[in-house]
């Protein structure tokens, strides 16, 4: 009935719009379409995909021999709530909006579609192509049969449904971490790095050779991670350094003799990533294995690129501010890929609410015989309001000798928001509290006031800061304002002032400001950054960066800069990622005017991580060429390349946990014959159930997964992780689980033909996996293989109307010996309960 009234329905709105005889040319929204004179063209379809129904009633306009089909009806009829009409400019979204169809009816030809009853019907063509893979009109039967080119809404639903089952079943299962062990002492991991150069200068003086060569070792000493290098050609050793990592979430505790003076230091303090220099410039800093290279991505795009140094890569990059997320994505000599989330967040030493944080670093000094030491502590009171507590000593030489400097402050930081916009209030008192010992007046009035504050204001970011200084200082009043204005997306406006008043009145007050403007925007595989700056004596300075992605395993960046003195420097770089698996290689060329360099041309090329050749050349004729050395090797095992110095080496033991507890016991054997892989790494465990996996990097967690060989062994019932310190090596245990078979026999005594309508129910206590539920044969048999061994809860249910029988529950324990070989057989015995 309710079909029937839609197609009367339609008919009578065919009738209406039949009064347009002679076809129409309207406007709608800034649309130009076109209605037909033909009589009798609405029809209403069934609409299938994949042989469901959708609609009963889809509307179709014919006209002469084309077919037309409305938008916003398929929209409604398929169940697409994501999507958006914004002057005649229709964007659906798809599969949780990662794909969409974009219509511009604007461009579209005028005879491809027609605008009626507020509904955009376009022709048979596009329709096809938006969103179909095969598309048929059964014109008899009045059905359109489609399969579409998206997934489906409802699909969708049961996707996400099932994934977040899994999920929910992956995260209830037990999680064993093993981290390397720290121990007295351990032999670890030595680096080669050996270097021959020629260098033949455009001054006639021929060619010079020249060569240089060190060795380093990293390897477990007093529970910590000992790194030292030594240098071949001078013959002599440099730093010595004690590595704490990770004893307090993200902080280091470093113990180290440093400089030729061989001063001993000691730092502990949070690893954040990234460090603030000179006030205003960041630099993102990170430890990598040895000969990988590192993309720093910013918005999708890699705006560098940069080869390990001595274990690290180092960014330095306009673009990198404040408030900005970067990913260093890592590309392993033994091709593997990783990545790693940088925020640049200003934290300003907040803690959560009862937290500590400490910054702390002693050094001695040789020169004058004492220690400088800088230490600070805070705490977080409230989640909120964070106080801070600072001592400082350092030595200052006089006409009269060494003098101990020694300061000793408070601080107090404040964060919140009014109505969504952030800020940050800060307070901070130092004061010198040493003896003058030498009684001189210089040290007298040594205290400083600050007032800090940061704050975000809808587009404006502000920034202010004031020091008022005791006489010690020659500074009376110190003022610094930044503020950024982000004009649109892609445009920010940026200005400082500095302001700064001095205790002498004979001194004049000095200002200084700048102010400037920074562009950002990407097209497709193209990122432009330019930016301005001028200061107060009118000097300005532009900088223009472009960045390129679009080939497939080459990144090109291109810098240009023109400074306050009209000089102009230029720098191209080009990288490959990844091009072949052992070979790796980058060039590049310079231009600075300020050095007179007309131009360099640099190449370098690496082959499997242990080979690297390299040249340069400049147009005067200077050239530079080497060749080098450059690998890790485990000293337990040479053969074995590391990568790194701070990578370690992952025992892996498997053994039978006959039990379900995920320790290996007394009577639990261990196992051969079972795979375990980490990414791309595979090894297969020996006779005494061990293999090593070499070269993984430290401080970071790994996932092992298990595979053992025979079909009654299940190793993936748990997740293992595991975490290298430094170049110690990690112990994992890896329990295989027997997989045991829970068998038996129900039995009814007054009609044992009611047992095909009962079901058994199977939990496993340790567990908050779905449970199993299985039919019982009618002859009261049942059988259920692939568990583990454990304490289960049991439940025999009837379902049938015959008998009122009572729930059989009771919690068994099914268990794996040599006797039974993971066969547990039970009987059930059903009661009828009495009405």
């Amino acid at each position: 009935m309710k079909k029937i009234t839609t197609i009367l329905f339609l008919l009578l709105s065919s009738l209406t719009f039949a009064s347009n005889l002679g076809g129409t040319k309207l406007a709608y929204d800034g649309v130009e379409f076109f209605i037909s004179d033909e009589e009798e063209r609405i029809g209403a379809y069934t609409l299938e995909l994949k042989g469901i129904p959708y609609s009963y009633t889809y509307t179709v306009i014919k006209e002469g021999d084309e077919y037309f089909f409305p938008l916003f009806e398929f929209i409604r009829a398929v169940g697409v709530e994501n999507y958006k009409y914004d002057r005649g400019v229709l964007t659906i979204f798809f599969n949780a909006n990662e794909d969409k169809r974009v219509i511009d009816l604007r461009k579209l030809d005028e005879s491809s579609y027609i605008f009626e009853d507020n509904d955009y019907f376009i022709c048979e063509k596009l329709f096809k192509e938006y969103f179909f893979q095969e598309f048929r009109i059964d014109k008899e039967n009045f059905t359109i049969k489609t399969n579409p080119n998206f997934i489906l809404p409802k699909e969708m639903k049961y996707i996400l449904d099932n994934k977040t089952r899994e999920l929910k079943e992956e995260l209830n299962k037990e999680i064993l971490l093993y981290k390397g062990e720290r121990e007295l002492f351990d032999i670890g991991n030595l680096r080669i790095n050996l270097e021959k150069e020629m260098i033949k200068s455009s001054d006639g003086g021929g060619r010079k050779y020249d060569w240089s060569g060190s060795l380093e070792y990293s390897g477990s000493l007093l529970f910590g991670n000992f790194i030292t290098e030594y240098d071949l050609k001078e013959k002599k050793f440099k730093d010595f350094e004690l590595n704490y990592y990770g004893i307090k979430e993200d902080y280091e505790l470093s113990i180290g003799v440093y400089g030729e003076d061989r001063e001993k230091q000691l730092t502990f303090r949070k690893d954040r990533g990234y460090s603030l220099n000179d006030g205003r410039e960041y630099i993102i800093e990170e430890r990598v294995p040895v000969g990988s290279k590192v993309e720093l991505i910013y918005g999708l795009f890699p705006i560098d690129v940069q080869d390990e140094v001595g274990g690290k890569v180092t960014f330095v990059n306009s673009l990198i501010k404040s408030g900005r997320e970067f990913i260093l994505k890592i590309y392993e000599p033994n091709g593997k890929i990783w990545e790693k989330l940088v925020k640049i967040n200003e934290d300003y030493n907040q803690q959560k609410k009862g937290e500590f944080g400490y910054d702390i670093s002693i050094r001695e000094d040789k020169e004058s015989k004492r220690n400088k030491a800088d230490l600070n502590i805070y705490y977080g009171y409230t989640d909120n309001l964070t106080m801070g507590f600072s001592w400082n000593q350092y030595p200052e030489e006089y006409e009269r000798g060494w003098t101990y400097i020694k300061e000793m402050g408070t601080e107090l930081i404040y964060s919140n928001s009014i109505d969504g916009n952030p800020y940050t209030l800060s307070y901070e008192y130092t004061r010198g509290i040493n003896k003058d010992e030498f009684e001189t007046e210089s040290l007298k009035g040594k205290y400083k006031h600050r007032y800090f504050l940061d704050t975000d204001i809808k587009n404006f970011g502000i920034t202010y800061e004031q020091f008022d200084n005791g006489r010690y200082y020659e500074e009376k009043r110190e003022i610094y304002i930044d503020v950024d204005y982000d004009l649109t997306e892609n445009i920010t406006l940026t200005g400082s002032l500095e302001d700064t008043k001095y205790h002498e009145k004979d001194r004049d007050d000095e200002t200084d400001y700048y102010y400037g403007l920074e562009f950002s925007k990407s097209w497709n595989s193209l990122l432009a950054s330019y930016e301005i700056e001028n200061n107060k004596k009118g000097e300005t300075r532009h900088s223009l960066d472009f960045y390129y992605t679009g080939f497939k395993d080459f990144t090109v960046r291109l810098e240009n800069t023109l400074d306050e003195d009209n000089k102009y420097e230029g720098e191209l770089k080009i990288n490959n990622t990844r091009w072949m698996d052992n070979l790796d290689f980058s060039m590049g060329m310079r231009y600075s005017e300020d050095k007179r360099a007309e131009y360099m041309v640099e190449f370098t090329l690496k082959f499997d991580n242990w080979l690297e050749f390299g040249s340069s050349a400049e147009k005067n004729g200077d050239k530079r060429t080497y060749v080098g050395i450059d690998r890790v090797i485990s000293l337990k095992n040479p053969l074995q390349n590391m990568n790194s110095l701070e990578n370690t080496t992952i025992k892996t033991i498997a053994f039978l946990d006959r039990n379900d507890n995920n320790k290996i016991d007394k009577d639990e054997e261990k196992l051969s014959d079972v795979e375990v892989s980490l990414g791309e790494k595979k090894v297969v465990t020996d006779e005494d159930g061990e293999a090593y996996i070499y070269g993984i990097p430290s401080y970071t967690d790994y996932e092992i997964t298990a595979l053992s060989r025979r079909p009654s062994h299940d190793g993936k019932a748990t997740k293992i992780k595991v975490r290298g310190m430094g170049s110690s090596e990690v112990k994992a245990y890896i329990p295989i689980k027997p997989l045991i078979t829970f068998m038996g026999e129900v039995k009814f005594d007054k009609d044992q033909s009611i047992l095909s309508d009962t079901r058994i129910k199977l939990n496993k206590i340790s567990t908050k996996e779905t449970g199993k539920i299985i039919p019982v044969e009618s002859n009261g048999e049942f059988y259920i293989d692939s568990l583990t061994a454990g304490k289960y809860m049991i439940e025999v249910e009837y379902l049938g109307e015959d008998y009122n029988i009572k729930r059989y529950k009771r919690q068994i324990d099914l268990t794996y010996t040599d006797e039974n070989a993971g066969d547990n057989y039970y009987l059930f015995e059903l009661e009828e309960v009495k009405k």
